[in-house]
């Protein structure tokens, strides 16, 4: 994230004041930590349940503090930029929308750690902005918001489906066996 975060920076620097700028790019860095917890999560062997519950509300939470330094530009920034850094700002929390969709649908908390954020900075800022151009766009975001939102719901009760069907087939192979073994 750091380095699209300085991306961003540099991109935005025609508008923003470089120290706000610098300010944010180090928060993002430290923000970066959370890629840091899961990595030890996923390392961690023989957790007992109550473990790996904690252990998920701790990078939710992690994941939703990064999440909001990811779109404070969008709040931030939003009213030193022109049109075209809008745009920019919008495309930013579009993509980190589909993202953010893609990859925590399979859980209901790490997506309630991006969807909201994501959704609340491609709308808020336009509709704050409140001519009929930015209206519109708050009307597009909205539609996309909704339309990520029906994704996720899909794409986690697939995931949900998923495992249900590989325990049933663990079973069947289990019985599979023992019918074997009696034989």
């Amino acid at each position: 994230m750091p380095i699209f975060a300085l991306t961003l920076c540099v991109m935005l620097a025609a508008w923003v004041p470089v120290e706000y700028l610098a300010y944010w790019f180090v928060a993002m860095c430290g923000s970066s930590a959370r890629h840091w917890l899961g990595y030890k999560f996923l390392r961690l062997e023989n957790l007992s349940a109550p473990d790996v519950r904690r252990w998920s509300y701790w990078l939710a939470g992690a994941s939703f503090a990064a999440n909001a330094v990811w779109m404070l530009p969008a709040y931030a920034f939003y009213w030193w930029c022109t049109d075209t850094g809008h745009m920019l700002l919008a495309l930013v929390a579009g993509c980190s929308l589909a993202a953010g969709v893609a990859l925590a649908a399979p859980s209901r908390m790490h997506l309630f750690s991006a969807v909201p954020l994501y959704a609340a900075a491609l709308i808020i800022p336009p509709v704050i902005v409140g001519d009929p151009f930015h209206w519109g766009l708050a009307v597009l975001a909205t539609g996309l918001s909704l339309f990520m939102v029906h994704l996720a719901y899909t794409l986690h009760g697939n995931a949900r489906d998923l495992f249900l069907t590989r325990e049933d087939k663990n079973e069947l192979i289990e019985q599979q066996k023992k019918k074997k073994i009696e034989s």
